[in-house]
C-alpha cells in the first residue's frame, strides 16, 4: 500500500511539473485587410442622433475666437526664428511660468520647442480653439529643466552647430 502511495505522488508530482512548463508563444500567421473609411461608408441615425448633441457643443467650444491674426503664422517664415516657433514659445512661457513660480518660487528663464510638434499654420483672421488643435494636435507636456550656466552654453553650441 505505501508502494502504491508513493508511486501515485511521484505521477502527480511529474504531470504537475510537466503541465507547469511554459511554452513561448509564436504567432504561425498574419492575416490583416486594410479598410477604407470613405464617404460611400453610411452612418447610422441612431448613432448620429446620440452624438449631435455632443458633436454641437464640440463645435460651438472649437470654434469660439480665442484671437485675431492679422497675418500668416508659420513655422517657415524665418530660418532660425519663426512667428509660430516665437508665438508658441511665448504662450508655453506666459502660461507655464505663474504655475511654476507658485509651485517652486524660482522663475522659468527660456522655453524651447521642437520645430516638429508645430503642424500647421495659423491664417490671418479670427484664430480658434479648432486652430489651435490643428496647430499643436498632440497632448504635449512641459518639462522644466534646471539648467548651470555651462550647461546652457553648451545647449546653446548643440543648436548653432545642429543647423
Amino acid at each position: 500500500m505505501l508502494l502504491k502511495i508513493k508511486q501515485i505522488v511521484i505521477f502527480i508530482t511529474i504531470f504537475t511539473l510537466s503541465c507547469c512548463k511554459e511554452y513561448p508563444v509564436r504567432i504561425s500567421e498574419e492575416l490583416g485587410r486594410q479598410l477604407p473609411i470613405t464617404d460611400s461608408l453610411k452612418g447610422v441615425d441612431s448613432l448620429e442622433a446620440f452624438i449631435a448633441p455632443y458633436r454641437k457643443r464640440l463645435d460651438e467650444v472649437l470654434d469660439s475666437t480665442l484671437a485675431y491674426a492679422p497675418y500668416i503664422i508659420s513655422k517657415t517664415d524665418g530660418t532660425y526664428n519663426t512667428t509660430a516657433g516665437n508665438l508658441l514659445a511665448d504662450i508655453v512661457f506666459q502660461e507655464a511660468n505663474p504655475i511654476f513660480r507658485m509651485r517652486t518660487g524660482k522663475s522659468i528663464d527660456f522655453v524651447l520647442l521642437n520645430h516638429g510638434g508645430i503642424r500647421s499654420i495659423i491664417s490671418p483672421g479670427p484664430v480658434s480653439a479648432r486652430t489651435a488643435y490643428q496647430v499643436m494636435p498632440f497632448d504635449n507636456s512641459i518639462v522644466v529643466a534646471e539648467l548651470n550656466g555651462k550647461t546652457v552654453r553648451d545647449l546653446v553650441a548643440f543648436l548653432i552647430q545642429a543647423i
